[in-house]
């Protein structure tokens, strides 16, 4: 097992660098969440197939817009790849 001085000194990886798992899971399911909810809300309001597939088309593209800015990418890229 490698010592926590060569994780340091040659990974790079430090108390502060290191994975939270428990962190990570609540993020995921709170986007995951908030993903959700503009689809459920669109049947909720009874608009029909139509809208819930237009709207979710250009929620997912929005998304993927913030999602390519966010990361420093193009956001015409992410909104349609």
């Amino acid at each position: 097992m490698h010592s926590v001085a060569h994780m340091r000194d040659e990974l790079g990886i430090t108390e502060e660098l290191k994975a939270r798992p428990t962190q990570a899971a609540l993020a995921s399911a709170l986007s995951f969440s908030a993903g959700a909810l503009v689809p459920i809300l669109v049947v909720l309001a009874g608009l029909g197939a139509p809208w819930l597939i237009a709207v979710s088309l250009a929620f997912l593209g929005g998304l993927g817009a913030w999602a390519a800015q966010a990361g420093g990418a193009d956001s015409k890229i992410g909104a349609t790849a």
